[in-house]
């Protein structure tokens, strides 16, 4: 079961560009995008890095056709969507603002930002734009997400952060006026992603928004 088959679409190969091949995260995520036949409308075509290329070419073992850009504007044109996995998070309010910007869908890897001015803009921007953005967050701000459809994750059996935070935040987006719903996995630690990433629905709902 793919997106195109979830969204009612034709067949459609969605290109997806990992940026911060630094972080062990963007393999990763290739690798589910590689291995799980439920994500054979996935395909990564373009990789960056803040470390030089070398670390972008083990992404290539998954996807040896993807395209190894020297600067995130690079990957204009050439990708549907972005993940953002940088390993210094002083890069993701600049390349996170410059894809919103372009209208393509985003996924930013913790941390979010590391200016919480620049998480505020992020998130007026995604809205001004009409583009998905997904990423972290903190139970006492939540009112500022009560127009931002939220779907969260995380496993029952997480002892690195608890997932009463998870069940406040969640709640606290309901109380502003929000929508928000929490998904746990019972047996899970502190892996939420891997079950979550692959689920063909988080993607087409991310699509849908």
């Amino acid at each position: 079961r793919d997106l195109s088959v979830l969204m009612g679409e034709p067949m459609k190969q969605y290109r997806i560009g990992l940026v911060g091949s630094e972080n062990s995260h963007a393999r990763a995520f290739a690798k589910v995008f590689w291995e799980d036949p439920e994500f054979e409308d996935m395909k990564v075509t373009a990789v960056c890095g803040n470390e030089g290329r070398e670390k972008s070419k083990k992404v290539l073992e998954f996807f040896p056709d993807a395209v190894i850009v020297d600067r995130p504007q690079d990957m204009l044109g050439l990708v549907d969507a972005v993940m953002l996995t940088s390993r210094d998070g002083k890069f993701h309010y600049p390349y996170a603002k410059l894809f919103l910007e372009e209208g393509i869908p985003l996924f930013v890897d913790k941390p979010f930002t590391v200016d919480p001015m620049e998480a505020r803009a992020l998130v007026a921007l995604a809205k001004e734009k009409g583009v998905p953005i997904c990423g972290g967050g903190m139970y006492w701000n939540a009112a500022r997400l009560r127009d931002v459809p939220v779907r969260a994750f995380h496993g029952g059996r997480d002892s690195t952060v608890l997932v009463a935070e998870s069940e406040r935040m969640a709640e606290a987006v309901r109380r502003a006026g929000g929508d928000a719903e929490l998904t746990v996995y019972p047996e899970n630690g502190h892996d939420a992603w891997t079950d979550t990433y692959h689920n063909p629905e988080v993607f087409a709902w991310l699509l849908r928004q």
